[in-house]
């Protein structure tokens, strides 16, 4: 039966378990909790703030929280460049993590310059990581991304999460800030205890090439009925000579074809065992980045 005591914010905030919480969501949290589900600590009674600190008393915190750390843990946007209509990836790279096992934070950028395309797991990540990611306020141009995970997030330094964004058709050349933020998912680092590890949250920026028209791309996502991307799934790509490319979607069910013709028709296509799909006929111009693929049973 509920709980009257306590609410849910207070019951979900339960890190550091010296003090049951610190009035913030965020990474550290989900470590204790699986140190809670698992019997690693004894379980406790709510008892730590019950609604969340201020925003200006949280951005202090975090504020000071910065200026104590003077460590190498670090996770950084790494730069990156492209042509407006086109796909850029965008790294979030880590450095010395060491035992870090979660990390949260919110990513913003320009959603007029810039429209996330595909997010998947870097390649030095945990294959344990779970990914959690909040594109609900894409539109907006902002992220909320969780990753936790039972063992240590990266064995060494490397790419932590790729971030595909499509440049708008119509960008004019220059730059466009890609920053890290705690307007959806608070900046966090954690061990496998809950507690919190010190680190340096590096922006990275876009440079917005001069548009090159000689080839274009076509990317969307593979859902099921009800909006939840497949992994795994083959997609594929057929010219009107029969040539056939193909791509696997990744986490969320994202997909991406790059080097295409403008103007010519494309069948695009998917392969599954479990899911049947209609195929879709494009013709691009310029860069399709909704040919999105769903499954009809």
């Amino acid at each position: 039966m509920p709980v009257g005591t306590s609410n849910e914010f207070q019951r979900a905030d339960v890190a550091p378990i010296e003090t049951s919480g610190e009035g913030i969501l965020d990474a550290s949290d989900m470590s204790q909790i699986r140190r809670y589900i698992v019997g690693l600590d004894p379980q406790q009674v709510a008892a730590g703030p019950t609604q969340p600190i201020g925003r200006i008393e949280e951005l202090f915190s975090w504020i000071r929280e910065l200026f104590r750390y003077s460590g190498d843990r670090e996770i950084k946007l790494r730069d990156a460049s492209g042509s407006n209509g086109r796909l850029v990836n965008v790294s979030v790279d880590s450095r010395a993590l060491g035992d870090a096992t979660a990390t949260s934070f919110s990513i913003e950028f320009d959603p007029k310059l810039l429209k996330i395309a595909a997010i998947s797991p870097g390649i030095g990540m945990s294959p344990n990581a779970v990914i959690t990611v909040n594109t609900d306020n894409a539109a907006f141009g902002r992220i909320g991304v969780l990753i936790d995970s039972d063992q240590p997030l990266m064995a060494d330094d490397g790419q932590m999460l790729a971030i595909a964004f499509e440049i708008a058709a119509d960008a004019e050349p220059g730059e466009s800030i890609v920053r890290f933020t705690d307007s959806l998912a608070n900046r966090a680092l954690a061990d496998r205890l809950g507690d919190h590890l010190g680190a340096s949250y590096l922006d990275g920026k876009v440079t917005i090439l001069a548009a090159s028209s000689d080839t274009t791309g076509i990317s969307g996502r593979v859902l099921t009925a009800d909006g939840r991307g497949i992994r795994g799934v083959v997609v594929r790509l057929t010219d009107g000579n029969g040539v056939i490319r193909r791509a696997t979607t990744g986490v969320f069910g994202w997909y991406s074809f790059q080097d295409i013709e403008p103007g010519r028709t494309y069948v695009v296509g998917a392969e599954s065992k479990r899911f049947r799909f209609s195929s879709i006929a494009v013709t691009p111009a310029t860069m399709l980045s909704d040919v999105d693929l769903i499954a009809v049973e």
